[in-house]
């Protein structure tokens, strides 16, 4: 018989908890509602686990010897177990009973029942040798769909901007509540997508293998046998594989050239605290407005920030440093922000100081952290962009 250690048990449960779970409508007999434990020799004991959207496999290490086994057991059954025995010596596994494989310590025993199988687990695509796997580094990828993943929300998946997109030229791209995101991440051969709400298991997969110390993928795209575009990311030995369904529309990355096309009407730098305050403030009223207006005063610019007269009197100048500004001009003309979606763009940055970019041109608000010493024109690497709407005086 083969022992398995609390700490693989605890590592299955995880990836338990990165799957969406099953509903109700599910059938009985469904495999949202199971897991599937397969021992074929060796020194390795396979998990898989799906929401028939999501496949995750990985083979964990075992000591001892014993004949193959299978093993389908229900998913609440083992995430309990494994969530109460995270620490401790090892289990035996015994598949000996015909109706369930039990865990064993000692004289404790906890049984893992047998589920008939009426389907097979949902297929697992090949690679195609014509189009290899791209090997990336994982913490490039890791850190990439950390960023996107804040305040993500579950959306239409048919939707063109419910896409992250990886790019060739290492941007990923996504959309959160009218707010554009953007980052830098892992070169790949062809723009992979997937919906976003994927893209956020995915970090959180790629999170757990970085704590198991991995340091490289290999990412891939596959047909599989219903024809659908399938991604596929393994480690290099294929101990571990997240595969899901992708998507064929990408995500608009025009969106992002045409934006660095534009010319730069202000650039500085605002502290992160004060216009999270600002924005929060605000943003508790329905579709509140904000005026920024950028002043000049002896060769300094400040920036007023008030809110629409559909609210309360408030706002006032917030202190910014400006790094390049427009000539000639002792303003630049106010325009609207929403105090929703500039809170969500800012709560995307950790960062104390945040760098502002102003496009009057393209209509566009840019915020980025300030960290990434080698993106272009000191901008950083993570950037949020918000659309905003020029004051029309009143007549």
């Amino acid at each position: 018989m083969i022992q398995f250690s609390p700490q693989e048990l605890a590592f299955a449960e995880r990836l338990s908890k990165i799957r969406r779970n099953w509903l109700p409508s599910d059938g009985a007999k469904s495999w949202p509602r199971y897991h599937q434990l397969i021992y074929e020799g060796g020194d390795k004991l396979t998990f898989r686990t799906t929401d028939l959207r999501i496949s995750l496999v990985s083979r964990l290490p075992v000591e001892g010897e014993d004949q193959p086994w299978e093993c389908r057991a229900y998913q609440e059954n083992f995430d309990h177990f494994a969530k109460a025995n995270e620490e401790g010596g090892r289990f035996t596994l015994n598949p000996s009973p015909a109706h369930c494989v039990l865990a064993e310590k000692g004289t404790y025993q906890y049984p893992f029942f047998r589920v008939p199988v009426d389907t097979p687990f949902p297929s697992l695509v090949a690679m195609e040798p014509d189009r290899p796997a791209a090997t990336i580094p994982l913490d490039k990828l890791r850190l990439a769909l950390r960023f996107l993943a804040t305040s993500r929300k579950e959306r239409d998946p048919a939707c063109r901007l419910n896409i992250c997109s990886i790019m060739p030229n290492q941007q990923v791209g996504t959309w959160n509540d009218g707010v554009f995101i953007q980052t830098e991440g892992p070169t790949v051969e062809a723009p992979i997508n997937l919906a976003s709400s994927d893209a956020v298991r995915l970090g959180q997969w790629v999170h757990l293998l970085h704590c198991r110390g991995e340091t490289n993928l290999q990412i891939a795209q596959a047909v599989d046998e219903l024809g659908r575009k399938t991604i596929v990311v393994t480690t290099p030995n294929m101990d571990h594989r997240f595969q899901v369904l992708g998507v064929d529309r990408a995500f608009p990355t025009e969106f992002f050239t045409n934006i660095h096309a534009q010319e730069t009407t202000i650039r500085g730098a605002i502290s992160r605290k004060e216009l999270r305050m600002m924005a929060g403030c605000f943003s508790s009223f329905i579709n509140c407005q904000l005026i920024f207006h950028f002043k000049k005063d002896n060769d300094k610019w400040s920036l007023d920030v008030m809110p629409s007269k559909d609210v309360p009197l408030g706002g006032g100048p917030m202190v910014i440093r400006v790094s390049q500004g427009p000539n000639g001009v002792q303003e630049i003309p106010p325009f609207l922000v929403s105090a929703d979606q500039l809170l969500t763009a800012v709560e995307y940055h950790n960062k104390k100081e945040l760098q502002f970019t102003y496009r009057q041109r393209a209509k566009i608000l840019s915020l980025a952290s300030t960290s990434a010493g080698d993106a272009p024109n000191g901008q950083g690497v993570n950037q949020t962009h918000l659309r905003v709407k020029l004051v029309v005086a009143e007549t």
